[in-house]
């Protein structure tokens, strides 16, 4: 008993600690007066979203709407991951049959949307946008008849994380467990998406629909063959994907108004308001009035002058007018607002100087530098995320949907696993410093530390076919006559002729001397 308060001593059970002599051993878990507000839930990846997923995904695609850093951060992040495309690349040993994976798949490209808007790569960047705006995005393939006339009969259908209920938890007929809308077998496979049919914001014209399923609250249970989710899980176990936007949304809204809050007072300053005195006379009272005056409104109406450029108010005798000072926007705006949006920057993965287009505060060095983290990222995300739940799913769908339907005959000995091997090359990244790249390149491929084909598919190019343009334009010029500077065979790098005889007239040379004559020549 320590003044008139009982104190009791807690033992932890097993051990002859009390509770009261613990200290935590980090200090981020401590529990002292700084820290006793600090509330950190223990909640697993899904019930974190269970509530809130459709609150944060509304906001942030009315963030994209409205706000122009948000709607650029978006557009930064497809540019950099989809750019052109991310296109396949063959990998059949047999060339004729690799030839005609290609041309089956170019006349794929512009007829893959199921809603006829957009080719396929088209159709690869709006699926990351609705993955940047709604954390989630799903394909489902929809077969067509041959009678359709498509070179393979299937096609894509882009739907929003909308369409996917996030609240429909239940338990299936069969036994399945519904969690989020995604249906899962006893040993926690997905097996079905439980789907609405039309989306749940554009179900005002629903009842046109006569007979079909699209009454609110029912869905369409898809199996989970055929449909694709493209989402990132940060967490194992995560079953439903969050906006790229979430950690940056609170910040986003409080710059937006507060720039408009510095808008309006800026505004208001521009406008010179002022204020006329009307000086009272000489032994006039407050209050008094001209006995000659009517009760009529207009009397009693305050008059406003308003003031334009090049213009000279002439005010009545004993009238004087004091503007209004509203203040400045103080010299750290610039400052604070350049620090809020390289947070935000920094939140949704892009550089600042995406996100603004603002480039004065940095030089090509240390943008190189930021630069290569970027791609470093965007790299990731297209090896780990957008190949492997989009890009691969959909050339299974296509491979067998060709052979299906006679449009891609296999040759014999080649099996089906073979002729579906496919590489995808992304889009290249612009070079920096064109000419100092294109040297680095060039002397690590003579050095035998890389390959011609590995720089060709990091620009986003197959070698194959940069070998088969080089030889057609060769044969074309050597056909009509035509040397250019450009050419290896007739030119070396510092513009002189290559004169070399013809093959039967080689010298005879020993290997020592021919290495010494090819330096000389070049």
């Amino acid at each position: 008993m320590a003044n008139g308060i009982a104190r009791t001593r807690v033992r932890v059970k097993g051990t002859g600690i009390y509770a009261g002599d613990l200290r935590p051993t980090y200090d981020a878990a401590s529990q002292g007066r700084t820290r006793r507000h600090w509330r950190a839930p223990e909640i697993g990846p899904n019930a974190a979203l269970q509530f809130e997923l459709t609150q944060l995904r509304n906001r942030s695609r009315d963030q994209v709407r409205q706000n122009v850093y948000a709607s650029r951060a978006s557009d930064a992040l497809v540019s950099n991951i989809v750019g052109t495309g991310i296109k396949p690349l063959p990998k059949v040993e047999d060339q004729d049959l690799n030839r005609a994976l290609r041309a089956l798949w170019l006349d794929f490209v512009p007829e893959a949307d199921a809603a006829g808007e957009l080719d396929l790569y088209g159709l690869q960047a709006q699926i990351v946008r609705s993955w940047f705006e709604g954390g989630e995005c799903f394909v489902r393939r929809r077969l067509r008849r041959p009678s359709d006339g498509l070179a393979v009969p299937m096609q894509l259908q882009v739907l929003e994380s909308e369409h996917l209920p996030a609240e429909k938890n239940e338990i299936a007929e069969s036994g399945n467990v519904i969690r989020h809308g995604i249906e899962f077998d006893a040993i926690g496979r997905r097996v079905a998406y439980h789907l609405y049919r039309t989306h749940p914001g554009d179900r005002d014209g629903f009842e046109l629909l006569a007979g079909r399923n699209d009454t609110p609250g029912l869905t369409t249970r898809v199996p989970a063959e055929e449909v694709l989710h493209i989402y990132l899980p940060t967490r194992p176990g995560q079953k439903r994907g969050e906006p790229w936007l979430t950690q940056a949304l609170l910040a986003l809204r409080d710059l937006d108004e507060w720039n408009s809050a510095e808008l309006q007072r800026q505004k208001a300053g521009a406008m010179f308001l002022g204020h006329i005195k009307k000086v009272a006379e000489e032994g006039v009272q407050v209050g008094d009035q001209d006995a000659d005056a009517t009760d009529d409104a207009e009397s009693d109406a305050i008059e406003v002058q308003t003031l334009e450029p090049l213009t000279i108010t002439e005010l009545d005798e004993g009238e004087d007018v004091t503007w209004s000072d509203p203040p400045e926007v103080g010299g750290n705006y610039e400052v604070f607002l350049r620090q809020q949006l390289r947070s935000i920057a920094q939140s949704v993965g892009v550089l600042y100087e995406q996100l603004t287009g603002d480039y004065a505060q940095i030089n090509d060095r240390t943008y190189r530098a930021a630069h290569n983290e970027v791609r470093r990222q965007v790299e990731m995300l297209q090896q780990q995320i957008v190949i492997p739940q989009l890009c691969r799913p959909v050339w299974r769908w296509w491979f067998g949907s060709a052979r299906a339907s006679g449009a891609l005959p296999l040759p014999s000995g080649v099996t089906p696993r073979e002729a579906a091997r496919v590489g995808w090359v992304p889009h290249a990244f612009r070079h920096i410093h064109p000419l100092q790249d294109a040297q680095t390149e060039r002397t690590r491929i003579r050095n035998g530390t890389r390959s011609r084909h590995a720089v060709a598919l990091e620009s986003g190019e197959d070698v194959e076919d940069i070998d088969a343009q080089i030889a057609a334009d060769n044969k074309r010029a050597d056909g009509m006559g035509l040397v250019f500077d450009t050419d290896p065979r007739k030119v070396s790098n510092a513009g002189l002729t290559q004169a070399r005889p013809a093959d039967n007239e080689l010298p005879e040379t020993s290997p020592g001397d021919g290495g010494q004559e090819n330096e000389q020549q070049q």
